[in-house]
């Protein structure tokens, strides 16, 4: 979809010979490759954030009466997959403003 929305997918004009077919593919695939990549390092980037954020400001004594059981990396890990799964998706309906 970012990809279609900002031109970065290339099309074969009606004129060109075939021979370019396998370059724009290629360059098609590096497209591809760059945003899944790039996706997902700014994923991994801001997973990371979310849970030293966690670390840092919420105490082991506030999730463990929030769960209602002592916490422990997992539930570290669970809440900031939910709060970096809940930003990104939000971010996702900025795509068509620009």
């Amino acid at each position: 979809m970012l990809s279609c929305i900002h031109s970065l997918w290339e099309r074969r004009a009606p004129d060109t010979d075939t021979r370019d077919d396998h370059c724009l593919a290629l360059r098609n695939a590096g497209t591809v490759n760059t945003v899944v990549v790039g996706t997902i390092v700014f994923f991994l980037a801001l997973y990371l954030l979310a849970l030293t954020a966690l670390a840092l400001v919420v105490s082991p004594d506030y999730r463990a009466t929030t769960l209602g059981r002592p916490s422990d990396l997992g539930d570290y890990r669970t809440i900031a997959l939910m709060a970096t799964s809940a930003r990104r998706g939000r971010g996702r309906g900025g795509i068509r403003l620009r």
